[in-house]
């Protein structure tokens, strides 16, 4: 369904941003209790390659994004190299825009001979479905870890494709404005079709309540730095944008004869629009949100 993006080295970039979180993009810790592989994974996870691995993770140190536009974080497990998790904030001027995303990942014996497992962990307790590529049960779908049949040159390729092309094609990729469009047989919609619209609504609502408040109020403890000070520089950011789509929404009232797609995939999310109005929801959750946001420690100068 989707391609996967080449990585290239990031240069070293002077933005507020980067000078400050540049040193957390990678990390280790000890992650404790991971997330439920199927039973069929458990007894391949571990790592065979260890020196494939480790040039993998000396790059994530300088090739890691780090901007305010897009950053993706990582860290892994002390002992046990073949369990990591990233932080994948998404793309300006998205549904997705601001919000930070948790993705667990683990490595197979076969490693890099076959993909990375890679499942999401922001999915509002299985209630939001961010994309039909990102399922509320954590399924990832993506040519690249061959979750999706697609043309050879697409798959994973064990000679040339990285956890970095990963995580950079569902950064780039998967969080973009055409998000009903991920969907089989909706590839030709416009981003104007009230479908789509309706899909980037929920999206946004999502992303105000589970990508960006919640992460705040709950962080997990390995990123949690990483958290504060992402939000806390974003925050006039942040606030310009639930403007925004505050604004917007007053166009979107209509949630009674949407798409089936959308209301298939947030059925628990619409059903909220449907009672008490989309625009009364977004506006309560950007509100709570703005109050999270206030809440957040200054920055050290």
């Amino acid at each position: 369904m989707l391609q996967h993006r080449d990585s290239g080295e990031i240069p070293q970039s002077k933005s507020h941003y980067f000078q400050t979180m540049k040193d957390l993009r990678f990390s280790n810790f000890d992650l404790g209790p991971y997330f439920a592989l199927p039973n069929t994974e458990h007894e391949e996870m571990g790592v065979s390659d260890a020196a494939r691995l480790n040039r993998e993770v000396r790059n994530f140190v300088k090739d890691l994004p780090c901007e305010s536009a897009a950053a993706i974080f990582v860290a892994m497990d002390s002992t046990r190299m073949h369990l990591m998790r990233t932080l994948i904030s998404g793309p300006e001027d998205t549904p997705y825009a601001h919000g930070l995303y948790l993705f667990d990942v683990g490595l197979r014996t076969s490693y890099p001979i076959t993909p990375p497992f890679v499942r999401i962990a922001t999915t509002g307790e299985s209630r939001a479905r961010f994309n039909p590529n990102l399922y509320n049960d954590g399924y990832v779908c993506l040519s690249i870890i061959n979750t999706w049949e697609s043309s050879p040159e697409e798959m994973w390729n064990g000679a040339t494709s990285t956890l970095l092309q990963v995580f950079l094609s569902i950064q780039s990729l998967v969080m973009d404005n055409e998000v009903l469009q991920k969907e089989p047989g909706y590839e030709t919609y416009s981003v104007q079709d009230p479908g789509n619209l309706a899909y980037c609504a929920v999206v946004k609502y999502n992303n105000i309540k589970y990508a960006m408040r919640k992460m705040i109020q709950n962080p997990p403890q390995e990123f949690r730095e990483v958290i504060w000070k992402h939000f806390a520089l974003k925050r006039d950011e942040i606030e310009k944008t639930l403007e925004k789509w505050v604004q917007e929404a007053t166009l979107l009232t209509d949630f009674t004869n949407i798409d089936y797609l959308a209301m298939d995939h947030n059925t628990y999310t619409i059903a909220k629009f449907q009672e008490k109005g989309y625009l009364n929801r977004i506006t309560k959750q950007a509100g709570k949100l703005k109050a999270a946001l206030a809440s957040l420690p200054a920055l050290p100068s």
